[in-house]
């Protein structure tokens, strides 16, 4: 199962394959509280005063100090709203980073909420009544993609149901409900199979899995060609051909401009997100119902 924090790996790695920029780093020689000041470090010339990020946190380097210990400023350390915490030895330390990896989660929770037309599939089962024909639904139903009944028989055949209503203000603890207007034809005690449309899940931290939110693999590059493409909008054109310059992995290659790497972004974002659209409406087309 895919983590968000490996979603976040996977956006930063395109996000500097594309922009040809590599921050210089190093790593901790010893491990690190959630509330030291200072970090020993390996190559201490690779640290400049300023941003620094290991893990998920950013910290704000004061003074690169001298046999490779970095001292932050005062008060500095989960700097930009991220949280303090402790890191282990050998724990990487890149210095000025291109774009934030609390940056990414972000730009990750907004693309998914951006993705109104993109859904999970779930079911919710029921069981007929005699006396009643109106029965809850959860309440993270969006819309009802079919119901079906399984009849009597050998053959337990799942056969549709046409006539149903769907209400989203009932008066029940969910909110909603939904109405069977053929229940004469469905025996008591049988099985009633609700297909229906959910709202993506948005990450609440990085180790939220994917699939538990309800997003699948294939919507996975969605996600991240769309968080990539929020992300690069973030950087100054001159200052990402200034890192470039500065950036001796680049061998002296110039990166794309902003607006040709977000286009580009944006294009691949759009052309995936079309795809999954039309997948979708392929498998669960919109099928029409009686109400009454």
């Amino acid at each position: 199962m895919t983590t968000v924090a490996q979603l976040i790996d996977a956006c930063s790695s395109l996000l500097h394959s594309h922009t040809g920029v590599t921050e210089m780093s190093t790593f901790l020689t010893s491990s690190v509280s959630a509330s030291a000041d200072q970090i020993e470090v390996a190559h201490p010339t690779r640290v400049n005063q300023g941003v620094i990020e290991i893990g998920d946190e950013l910290m704000l380097v004061a003074d690169q100090g001298s046999n490779g210990v970095i001292t932050l400023f005062p008060g500095q350390r989960g700097y930009m709203t991220t949280t303090p915490v402790t890191h282990a030895v050998n724990a990487r330390v890149i210095n000025d980073p291109l774009i934030p990896r609390f940056r990414l989660f972000e730009e990750i929770t907004a693309t998914i909420r951006q993705l109104d037309d993109l859904y999970q599939v779930k079911t919710a089962e029921i069981t007929s009544s005699a006396v009643v024909n109106t029965y809850e639904i959860p309440t993270d139903v969006v819309r009802i993609l079919k119901v079906q009944y399984q009849t009597i028989g050998p053959s337990l055949e799942w056969m549709s149901v046409n006539a149903y209503t769907e209400d989203y203000n009932a008066d029940f603890p969910t909110g909603k409900a939904l109405t069977l207007h053929a229940n004469g034809c469905i025996f008591p005690g049988r099985r009633i199979q609700i297909t229906y449309q959910a709202s993506l899940g948005v990450p609440a931290t990085t180790s939220d899995s994917l699939e538990t939110l309800g997003i699948p693999p294939e919507l996975h590059d969605v996600i991240r060609y769309g968080a990539c493409w929020r992300a690069i909008k973030t950087l100054a054109p001159s200052r990402m051909n200034q890192r470039a310059v500065e950036s001796p992995e680049t061998n002296g290659v110039s990166p794309n401009s902003i607006s040709e790497v977000a286009k580009e972004l944006f294009q691949l974002f759009a052309f995936r997100r079309d795809e999954e659209r039309k997948r979708l409406l392929t498998k669960y087309p919109k099928r029409k119902h009686y109400v009454r």
